[in-house]
Order: structure tokens, then sequence, then C-alpha cells
């Protein structure tokens, strides 16, 4: 591979939590940048222990999504076999890449499984890791255990030994060396438009504040995106500003109302194809649609979200409409899968034994 062309769209990097130290991960991340756009980062384990709550600002400041893996019997790799699963779920997405960071773990069969399907891997990991996992990755990178010191006054070069490296790729890499500390450079919009937090949290926050004419202010929901979602800042994301974050994200659009600023999904985000467009209709759309997002910020769903990579069962799904009392007839459709699919904001998977949604990104 030559190291001009290394670039790919979106890379998947999955963490094994259980065994990577937290201090080694910027340095890491850092490397996998140069080889493209990072567009999902996974860290699995179980994150109530004590050993890895270490993770949770490094998580919080790195945007990490932070798999939770129950650990219930000592000594069982569910954390490995939870990270495979995930793997193999994204293979079917529009990933080119995938980073499997672990230290002493034996993914070659996952390596292996995703290569065929067309997906670059590379391996993160100590020198010791098993021989079979290291040569069914495109490349392996060696990550020494050693953990630099903090910078004196007088600026030393770091030792070999401080230094992450690989198999093969040091010489291409080394031109595209970033500090341990690099600044948070500004997330893409396709990249927000695939955080699923960061959406639903907007939306949930425009949709408390939505007046009668569908618009939202500004100011209220900023506060209640501060109040609510501590957690989500647009600093995260390289934005100073939550104004700066909205008018990178092209669902959302902003508009001056009598001297204010208003917010609104938009419309063309918000559409039931069978619907037709009389004013009593439109009326029932718009509540159907804030129906869906309160569904899928229930508390309840948003744990089978975590388990499902973000889908739910349709039968889940219908339940909840038929509890609010919805009936797929009153659209003009037979059930709530045909339903699902004539909606904009909404995706459905065929499976061979069952039908899986999610809200689409």
């Amino acid at each position: 591979m030559n190291s001009t062309n290394l670039s790919f769209n979106n890379i998947a990097v999955l963490i094994d939590g259980d065994n990577i130290n937290a201090k080694n991960i910027e340095s890491i991340l850092a490397k996998v940048s140069t080889l493209g756009t990072i567009a999902c980062k996974r860290i699995y384990g179980d994150f109530k222990q004590g050993k890895l709550t270490t993770w949770d600002d490094i998580s919080l400041k790195l945007l990490l999504e932070q798999m939770h893996i129950p650990a219930y019997v000592k000594g069982k790799n569910s954390t490995d076999i939870a990270l495979a699963i995930d793997a193999v779920d994204l293979s079917y997405l529009d990933y080119d890449c995938f980073c499997i960071v672990s230290s002493d773990s034996d993914f070659s069969i996952l390596a292996k499984n995703l290569r065929t399907k067309g997906k670059k891997v590379f391996g993160f990991g100590k020198s010791t890791t098993v021989e079979s996992f290291k040569v069914a990755c495109d490349d392996y990178f060696v990550m020494d255990d050693t953990i630099p010191p903090e910078p004196s006054n007088s600026a030393t070069k770091p030792t070999p030994s401080q230094q992450l490296t690989d198999t093969s790729f040091t010489q291409k890499l080394a031109m595209n060396e970033s500090p341990s500390e690099p600044p948070i450079a500004r997330v893409m919009p396709q990249q927000l438009k695939q955080d699923t937090a960061l959406l639903n949290a907007c939306r949930q926050s425009i949709q408390h504040h939505r007046q009668n004419n569908g618009w939202s202010n500004f100011s209220n929901v900023v506060s209640y995106l501060n109040s609510d979602y501590p957690k989500i800042s647009p600093k995260n994301y390289g934005y100073s500003k939550w104004r700066s974050l909205f008018n990178q994200i092209d669902l959302f659009e902003t508009q001056m109302q009598n001297n204010l600023l208003m917010i609104r999904q938009k419309p063309s985000q918000n559409k039931i194809k069978n619907l037709p467009t009389d004013a009593t209709t439109l009326t029932q759309e718009q509540k159907v649609l804030d129906d869906i997002y309160e569904i899928f910020a229930k508390p309840i769903i948003k744990k089978l979200l975590t388990k499902n990579q973000g889908w739910l069962h349709m039968g889940q799904f219908g339940s909840e409409l038929k509890s609010k009392g919805y009936n797929p007839t009153q659209f003009g459709v037979k059930n709530f899968t045909q339903l699902a699919e004539n909606i904009a904001i909404l995706k459905v998977k065929r499976q061979p034994s069952v039908i899986m949604i999610a809200l689409r990104t």
C-alpha cells in the first residue's frame, strides 16, 4: 500500500478497554487519523468496575462511545465477543477500514472475516500479541507499554521506547506525528450527522420548546441542552458556540423572527410520504414525528438501541406506537413496517427472522 494513498473515508476504531491503558489512546487515535476520516470510535468493557472508571473523562474528551459489557462471570471474554459482533455488524455499513485496538486478544478470525468483505484492517497493541492476529491484519502497529513522562520546561525528543511504532508503516507516518495533547479539531458536517447522541439531544431540545408554528426559541433550546445534556458541548466537536455547530448540520435551520433567533428541524426531513397535505393531516403528521422522537428518547428504548447498535425491533416500535393510539390503517398502509418505510427520518433493515428500525442520521 502506497503511503500517499492512505486515505479512508469511514474508519471504525474498536477499542478493547480491558487491555488498553487509557493514557495511550490519544497517541493511537492521532495515528489512526493519519489514515483518513474516523467515523466511529467505540470502547468496550465493564465501565462500572473500578479499573475502567479512568476511561470516563477520556471518553468524553475524545468522543468515545462507551459500549458497556457487564462482566457477569470472571474470566469470560464477553468484551472480546461484543467487540467482534459489533465489527461484523458494522462491516455491512459504509465503513471501509477497521482499527482494532487490543493488547492480548486474538482477533485473527475477525480480521480475516473483515478482509474477505473488502475492508482494510489495522491492529494496535503490544509486541507480545499473538502472531496470528498480527499476520491477519493488513498491518499491525506496536504500542509500547511505557507511558511518556510529563513534558519538562526543556523540549526533548521522545526516546524510541516512548513512541508508538509499527511493523511497516513507521516511516510512512513519520511526517504526520501529532502532539500528545492535540487540540480538538472541528468535526466535519457528515460526521456530526452520524452522531446519534448529539442529534437526539438537539431534536429533543428543539421539540421541548416547539411553538405552534413549528419553530423553537434558539436561546431556550441552548439552555435546555446545557442543563439536560451537560456532557454534550459544542466544544467537544471543535466549535465555540451552539449556533456554529447547528449551522454545520443541514438537518436544522435557523431564522430571525421578531428579533429572536428561532430554530427547527428542516421540513424536508419531516415527511410521511403517503399522507395527503391538507392542514389536518399535516398536523397529524407532525404529531407522529414528535411521538417517534419521544419513543426513541425513552430510557428503556435507549438501552435496547445501545444493545443493538442503534437498531430497534419493529415489534417493539409498533407496540410503542399502538400505546399512543396509532393504527397503520389510518395512514393508508397495512402495518407499521410499511408506515416506517414511508417516514423519511426512519430506516428499516430486513433480516431473515426479524425486521429492525432506526432513526436516520
